[in-house]
């Protein structure tokens, strides 16, 4: 029964397999159609280059009856409808190649260009793939080897002895003898004081703040004042005033002292009660 389903499915895979050629080989016609409407129109209205819709509709037109024509020869069976398909897209490009040809022969510039050069070559294609590829899959193709099902015979049922049932010996509780451990004792770490550092602050009347950006030290509390140095970023500071305003703060670095801008600086919360400093 299971090899009965298999033969089943496999006929089906292969009447899939014609279908699906003969779609593409009718869609090859369809873009044939298409290609060689194109090339009239196109030849009526005297336009000298061949454009991508013209392109892409030969590379169509070639491609699809090629594939329908592979996809119906897997199958190992001879399916007439792909073969008559590409045969008359291959007459009809043919055909409409010829009529082109013989138009595009008299314009002054000759055959440059030709669409109905394009158009014939495409119909040689066509013609020439329907011919070779039968051929070709008869030489590639693998021819299956028939099998017949040979009949499956039940096994007989073999009589088994059933063990007799066995006693169970009894296990008997030995009582043993366990060593309590000793308490060991646990040595324990000396204690020694040490001295616990203390933080440093700064001295009376000063807070500590820390620049957030490059920041330049001016002789008076003014953005016009003369630039003394430049701080670079995260230079921790000593503010030792600040101006009436508490927006400049009195400071000292590397040696000079001077004013920098408060929005520039992160500051401690004691800073707010310095001293104004005179300027």
């Amino acid at each position: 029964m299971t090899a009965q389903k298999g033969i089943t499915r496999s006929n089906e895979s292969v009447h899939g397999d014609d279908a699906v050629g003969v779609l593409l080989a009718a869609a090859g016609v369809l873009f044939a159609v298409l290609l060689a409407g194109n090339t009239l129109l196109q030849t009526v209205r005297r336009q000298e280059r061949i454009g991508f819709i013209n392109t892409l509709l030969a590379f169509l037109t070639a491609l699809l009856p090629l594939a329908g024509l592979i996809a119906a020869t897997v199958t190992g069976r001879f399916v007439r409808l792909p073969y008559a398909l590409s045969l008359g897209s291959a007459g009809l490009l043919g055909l409409v190649g010829l009529v082109v040809l013989a138009v595009e022969a008299r314009r002054p510039n000759g055959l440059k260009n030709s669409r109905g050069a394009l158009t014939l070559g495409v119909g040689v294609l066509v013609a020439v793939a329907t011919v070779t590829v039968p051929l070709t899959a008869e030489h590639l193709l693998i021819t299956p080897t028939p099998f017949t099902l040979l009949g499956v015979t039940s096994p007989s049922p073999v009589y088994t002895p059933t063990p007799a049932q066995t006693a169970t010996p009894t296990l008997t509780w030995t009582p043993t003898f366990t060593r309590t451990p000793r308490p060991t004792a646990t040595p324990t770490r000396p204690l020694f004081a040490s001295d616990t550092p203390t933080p440093t602050t700064p001295a009376f009347g000063s807070c500590a703040a820390v620049v957030n950006y490059n920041l330049n030290l001016r002789g008076g509390p003014s953005t016009g004042a003369a630039v003394l140095a430049s701080i670079p970023f995260n230079t921790p500071l000593t503010i030792l005033g600040r101006s009436a305003d508490s927006v400049w703060w009195y400071t000292t670095y590397q040696g000079q002292e001077g004013w920098v801008a408060g929005e520039y600086l992160t500051l401690e919360a004691g800073c707010a009660g310095l001293p104004e400093r005179p300027q």
